[in-house]
C-alpha cells in the first residue's frame, strides 16, 4: 500500500502520505528510497506539505544556539619524543565541552 502511495503521489511529503497511513515519516523515506533507487519514482527535490506549500526535501542543518557550550573535537598531537600505542582509529580527542571551556 505505500508504495502504491509514493507512485501515485510522489510530490506529497513523507510525513503526509505516513499521516494518511498510519506509518512514521521515516518509514516512508526508507521506502521513497528504495523506489528511487529502483528507479520506480523520480527523485524530487521538493516536496508538498499538508499544507499544500512545497518546500525542500531535506532542511539544511541549522547552526548551534548563541550560548551553548562548543562540543567540536580538540584533536592533541602527542607529546614530542614520546611514541603512544594506541588502538587502531582511536584518537587523542577531548572536546571542550569535558575540559571546562
Amino acid at each position: 500500500m505505500l508504495e502504491y502511495w509514493l507512485k501515485r503521489h510522489t510530490v506529497k511529503s513523507n510525513r503526509a502520505i505516513g499521516k494518511q497511513l498510519g506509518v512514521g515519516k521515516n518509514t516512508v523515506e526508507a521506502k521513497r528510497q528504495e523506489l528511487e533507487a529502483t528507479g520506480s519514482i523520480d527523485r524530487l527535490e521538493k516536496l508538498e506539505g499538508e499544507d499544500g506549500r512545497l518546500r525542500p526535501r531535506h532542511a539544511t542543518p541549522r547552526s548551534p544556539k548563541p550560548g551553548l557550550p562548543d562540543t567540536t573535537p580538540l584533536t592533541f598531537p602527542a607529546p614530542a619524543g614520546e611514541a603512544q600505542e594506541e588502538a587502531p582509529g582511536s584518537e587523542n580527542v577531548l572536546s571542550q565541552d569535558r575540559m571546562g571551556l
